[in-house]
């Protein structure tokens, strides 16, 4: 079974994986635990994930996929690791909004906007954002689906899709708040 080690996105955790797997079963998706350590450390989180898998690093390499800001710790571990990295998949890789005019087409738009012109305003909707994830990551999860299209609010039926969400609201409102 061929394996492939993920760096999720934020918010997102190693548990996103798992939802992976379902979609891919004949593909082992390795979870890199970004979480657990500082972005200048990504290197590391990818050495845990290697050893947790037992596997022996054939002279093909191994398979690093990126989602969003996970591509760029991705790029890094590629770029520290090319004796082991030998393919690497980037998933809508995030990028900085002065490379092109994204913004009026992105799903995140008001909060990219925020970020943009009002960084202070951004940081006290995040800490609001935590406060009802500690509460209820269930309505923090609603809130964002909340005007998302019609693919996105059939994956958000599925429970075990819900569960994966809520569960990666909380690693990083709560266990990781300053990810």
């Amino acid at each position: 079974m061929e394996a492939v080690f993920f760096c999720h996105g934020m918010p997102g955790s190693k548990a996103d994986a798992t939802l992976l797997h379902k979609a891919n079963p004949d593909i082992d998706i390795v979870a890199v635990d970004l979480l657990a350590n500082t972005p200048e450390d990504v290197d590391v989180a990818f050495s845990n994930a290697l050893h947790s898998k037992v596997i022996t690093v054939d002279k093909g390499g191994v398979v690093l996929a990126g989602f969003s800001i996970g591509a760029m710790a991705a790029i890094k571990i590629a770029a520290k690791r090319p004796d082991i990295v030998s393919r690497l998949i980037l998933i809508s890789p995030a990028a900085p909004l002065s490379m092109g005019d994204f913004l009026p087409d992105m799903a995140g738009k008001p909060v990219f906007k925020l970020a943009m012109s009002h960084p202070k305003l951004l940081r006290l909707l995040t800490v609001f954002q935590g406060l009802v994830t500690r509460w209820s990551p269930e309505r923090t999860a609603g809130a964002l689906f909340r005007n998302c299209g019609a693919a996105e609010r059939a994956l958000f039926e599925d429970p075990a899709f819900r569960a994966s969400v809520n569960q990666a609201l909380v690693e990083c409102f709560l266990r990781r708040p300053d990810a």
